[in-house]
């Protein structure tokens, strides 16, 4: 019997996993971080010793017809033929080296057609229309990112002050913004925040887990971001596609854990008349692989 690897490398961690034939999980191994713009030789090791560990818990007469990595910045590090050779040197197989976008694509769409929209840190829309890719956003907190964790973040930090300019009195979601940053004086919050990274400011929208959905506040900042991340979804679909049927698939930390956001989203879309068939994650975004070889 055979089996195909799916590698979804991470910043933070990295995921490999063999599905048999019928999509089937055999084995997974969780690694570190397979950043390869970071630290582009550890990304490839780590990679490298993970399906080692997979391919050692696969009984020896099945055979690995297919490595897939799906990993952010292999385009980007200008060395995806040089991940590939050394690959197929180590393991003899069939290599295939996309996107962890496209990767995640696969994975929640299950192959088919249509649009990824992904909120975590950072927000992208990916769209996959007969063999076509189109990617839109994605360029970083400055130039986009709009839904994202950074960006809600980010306005739950300017709504401290803009309290604070307007005399108001402070908040309670922005009393837990203030907590959260360790600031016990908002004059000293602007000199905070630089010293933060991306990733950083996207975890202060971890205060909204202590507020609920009766917080007029927190609804209206989330409400907010969501509906900015819709408009940029509604005007990628109605430049490329004369329909308004869309098969959207959903992912990261933002867009699937708060129900708020993920309404307001959606709402936001359909009040323009989309007719929308959602897909959550039901899967490991490795398995992404599986579902990229069934179309080969």
């Amino acid at each position: 019997m055979s089996y195909i690897i799916g590698v979804d490398a991470g910043g933070t961690k990295t995921e490999i996993t063999a599905y048999d034939s019928t999509g089937k999980e055999l084995k997974t191994v969780i690694k570190g971080s397979g950043n390869f713009v970071e630290n582009f030789e550890d990304a490839l090791m780590v990679i490298i010793e993970g399906i080692k560990d997979v391919k050692m818990s696969i009984e020896k007469n099945e055979r690995c017809k297919h490595i897939v990595v799906g990993a952010a910045g292999i385009n980007a590090s200008g060395k995806g033929r040089i991940i590939s050779q050394r690959l197929k040197e180590c393991f003899s197989v069939k290599v295939t080296l996309i996107g962890d976008g496209e990767l995640a694509h696969y994975a929640i769409l299950q192959g088919e057609d249509g649009d990824l929209v992904i909120a975590g840190t950072g927000s992208v829309i990916i769209n996959k229309y007969k063999g076509i890719w189109k990617r839109y956003g994605g360029w970083g907190p400055i130039l986009g990112d709009e839904g994202s964790g950074y960006k809600l973040g980010i306005s739950l930090i300017k709504n401290c002050l803009m309290e604070f300019d307007l005399n108001k009195s402070q908040s309670e979601i922005s009393k837990s913004v203030l907590e959260h940053l360790n600031c016990d004086d908002i004059m000293k919050l602007p000199s905070i925040i630089k010293t933060l990274t991306k990733s950083e400011i996207a975890n202060v929208t971890k205060v909204l887990l202590s507020h609920d959905d009766s917080d007029p506040l927190a609804i209206k900042i989330i409400k907010r971001e969501a509906e900015g991340l819709a408009e940029e979804y509604i005007t990628f679909h109605k430049t490329f596609f004369k329909d308004n049927n869309a098969n959207i698939g959903l992912n990261g930390g933002i867009i699937i854990n708060n129900d708020t956001f993920r309404e307001a989203f959606l709402n936001k879309i359909t009040s323009s008349n989309f007719i929308l068939k959602v897909k959550m994650p039901q899967n490991k975004i490795s398995k992404g692989a599986y579902y990229f070889d069934l179309l080969q």
